[in-house]
């Protein structure tokens, strides 16, 4: 898996949308009375759960997140906390570029289509 260049002129807001990510999974984990090991009937290691949650540059795959996302029965979209439908596809195109993953929209629109209805 490839990691974020420091060098990169994106490095900071890939950074803090980690440590967004990280500071809501801790909530929701906390809010739904759960600990670290309930997260391994979510096919997350004990080890691998606690280093999302304590080092927010370990949550770097769109698999981690979907799987975040159905952890906590909610939609990619929901876990991202996007709000507005542009919004959601310029983040969404802007971290697939980071790791250099090339998707077609048609991926990305059924990705989203249950909350953004508006694309």
């Amino acid at each position: 898996m490839q990691r974020p260049n420091p060098d990169s002129i994106y490095y900071d807001d890939f950074i803090h949308l980690q440590e967004k990510l990280c500071a809501k999974i801790i909530a929701l984990r906390r809010g739904r009375k759960l600990v670290q090991e309930d997260m391994a009937d979510y096919e997350f290691s004990v080890r691998q759960y606690q280093r999302m949650e304590q080092e927010p540059s370990s949550i770097v795959s769109l698999w981690q997140i979907f799987k975040l996302a159905k952890a906590y029965d909610l939609d990619v979209c929901d876990l991202l906390d996007l709000q507005t439908s542009k919004n959601l596809l310029t983040q969404l195109f802007y971290y697939f570029f980071l790791f250099g993953v090339k998707l077609d929209v048609s991926v990305v629109l059924g990705l989203c289509h249950s909350r953004c209805s508006a694309i």
